[in-house]
């Protein structure tokens, strides 16, 4: 007569062996987060570029369409994340009516960047702010309400003209050129540069209207 097969109890992890998992799975994530975060920013970031450079040739490309002056909006709007940190993170495009900036048709829907993207405020990377500076001319600084609903903000517009130019003032050196600049509001600055390392500046010329992107 065969002996009946014996059959062991199932074996399971121990509270110390759960406790090493658990342990290993933290360091592992505490290592690859970081990594992580840099690659959404970067992401976010070349989504943002592709937006702004896309409805700005398309705000010229109407205005050479419909022969008539297309106004683009830089809106300083609340994250929707943090309503008490506003930045450079809408833009918008109109048909302008010069004698009543009320009655401009929006040409887009008010669109905002990804994400912790922002345009800099600071004029030294994005003179298309730069307002204030007697030197430039070309720029108006009002407020409108946002579409939707989504309240009152200021905003700094400049007009690409029914030629394909801009009613940007040409400037020489050494105040430069006409741009802005994108980057993540979360990211470290490079104390050399007083920018995050990863960023995207788009330059428009104000002769032509044509756009070009620099990246570090």
């Amino acid at each position: 007569m065969n002996p009946s097969p014996r059959f062991g109890k199932p074996s399971a992890f121990s509270l110390v062996e759960m406790l090493v998992v658990i342990t290993i799975m933290v360091i592992l994530m505490a290592l690859v987060m970081p990594a992580t975060s840099s690659i959404f920013r970067s992401m976010n970031l070349n989504r943002a570029i592709t937006m702004i450079t896309d409805d700005l040739n398309l705000a010229r490309q109407t205005a050479l369409s419909r022969n008539r002056d297309v106004e683009v909006r830089f809106y300083r709007t609340e994250a929707k994340s943090d309503g008490k940190n506003p930045q450079f993170r809408a833009y918008q495009s109109f048909l302008a009516d010069g004698s009543d900036p009320t009655k401009s048709q929006p040409i887009t829907k008010l669109k905002y960047l990804p994400e912790t993207i922002v345009i800099s405020d600071n004029v030294n990377f994005s003179s298309l702010l730069d307002y204030t500076n007697a030197n430039r001319s070309g720029l108006t600084y009002s407020n409108a309400p946002l579409s939707g609903g989504a309240g009152v903000a200021n905003y700094v517009s400049f007009l690409f003209r029914a030629n394909g130019s801009t009613s940007l003032k040409p400037v020489n050196p050494p105040l430069g050129n006409w741009y802005i600049t994108l980057h993540s509001e979360n990211g470290a600055t490079n104390p050399s540069t007083g920018l995050p390392d990863n960023y995207y500046t788009a330059q428009v010329d104000p002769v032509t209207g044509r756009l070009r992107s620099y990246r570090p």
